[in-house]
């Protein structure tokens, strides 16, 4: 188990870098692969940190190309990510400002 996990992390990180080599640094791409690294992280909760980190470097990379409704619904669903991720941790105040970053963008994007 160990060694897979491993090697998807390994995989993950070649993949970024390859885009990154391909398609520039910080390219929407770039900001969707952290997205989803985020979540691979996320999913056993022994990863929190850099789950973080990567759902951060994510949003500052997607918040530049918010083009339309579903630009601006993954920016959402990255706050809604985090205030999850906070509130395992504890940090409940940290959690409210993203569960209300979230919320905000949601209400103005879909009403």
């Amino acid at each position: 188990m160990i060694g897979d996990y491993l090697d998807a992390e390994e995989a993950y990180g070649f993949y970024i870098g390859t885009i990154e080599v391909l398609f520039g640094n910080n390219t929407k791409k770039v900001g969707e692969l952290y997205f989803w690294l985020a979540i691979y992280y996320y999913r056993d909760l022994i990863h929190l940190e850099k789950a973080r980190l990567c759902f951060q470097k994510s949003y500052l990379i997607l918040e530049e190309y918010v083009e339309d409704n579903d630009d601006r619904m993954k920016l959402a669903e990255i706050n809604i990510n985090l205030g999850f991720l906070f509130k395992s941790q504890l940090k409940f105040q940290f959690s409210m400002h993203e569960f209300q970053k979230g919320m905000k963008i949601y209400k103005e994007t879909i009403g």
